[in-house]
């Protein structure tokens, strides 16, 4: 709702206030969440405190020993079973950038100014949030019942080929509105919670130290990868139908390495 609620606002006041006074509210907003979380530590009395003996004690029974990045590296190289979790991230990540400076490209074709720049990225924004919230409370957790985890990670690489497709045939200001709501729905409203769901077969340990790799690591490496992958096809003659050529191609191993994650979800839930 903060979202849906934040970008509606910019839609609204881009245009009115410009960009420059968007930034002050912007920072008010931030210094009121500020003082909100200051009155709640006061109300309840929070402290931040060292971990006891007996804390440490059971985190060491429970496997949660040191390591920090390290270790969880070290895990995500043992298991194939995390490998293939951050292979997912990562070309999430590839289509999610590509995608993006694609939107950023067809905008600023479509519009002069920036203030329309801005109320655009903002309805996209507003869309694609007001759908994730209806896909949440109404879709997302039967549909993820129903067909299992495997096809429901396999949703968002099965969005990325049409949306990438539309684009190579129509680069137009609808269509990357549309493709982007979809495709970001998707994965904030079904994929993400599927993946989520990929750790509970693995050790605490890993669940903790290996997913904090991925989920910062894999995720921010793979975007500034991908960001420089995409600049230099920008060379190539028909650069938009390279990047859309190769992120399709991507996607159809992204279908498999869905169904293979959740084939392997499913036996170590049943092992356990």
């Amino acid at each position: 709702l903060g979202a849906i609620a934040g970008s509606g606002l910019t839609a609204g006041l881009a245009g009115v206030l410009g960009l420059l006074p968007l930034l002050l509210v912007s920072a008010a907003l931030l210094e009121g969440a500020t003082w909100c979380a200051g009155w709640l530590a006061r109300r309840r009395g929070m402290r931040v405190r060292a971990p006891d003996a007996g804390m440490r004690e059971e985190a060491q029974a429970e496997g949660l020993r040191g390591g920090g990045t390290w270790g969880g590296l070290i895990g995500v190289a043992r298991s194939p079973y995390l490998a293939a979790i951050c292979l997912y991230v990562l070309v999430l990540t590839v289509g999610s950038t590509f995608l993006y400076f694609e939107q950023a490209r067809i905008v600023s074709e479509a519009f002069e100014s920036r203030e329309a720049r801005a109320r655009a990225f903002a309805t996209i924004d507003v869309l694609a949030q007001t759908l994730t919230a209806l896909l949440q409370a109404f879709v997302a957790g039967r549909l993820i019942r129903k067909i299992g985890v495997g096809w429901a990670l396999a949703l968002l690489p099965l969005v990325t080929i049409a949306g990438f497709g539309a684009l190579m045939f129509a680069p137009t200001l609808v269509v990357i509105v549309a493709v982007q709501t979809l495709r970001r729905a998707t994965n904030h409203a079904i994929a993400r919670p599927a993946r989520e769901t990929l750790f509970t077969v693995v050790r605490r340990e890993d669940k903790y130290k290996a997913k904090n790799v991925i989920d910062t690591f894999v995720y921010r490496g793979g975007d500034a990868l991908s960001a420089g992958v995409y600049k230099a096809m920008q060379s190539l003659s028909g650069a938009a139908l390279w990047t859309g050529g190769a992120t399709i191609a991507l996607s159809v191993a992204w279908v498999g390495l869905s169904l293979w994650l959740g084939k392997r979800s499913s036996a170590g839930a049943s092992a356990r």
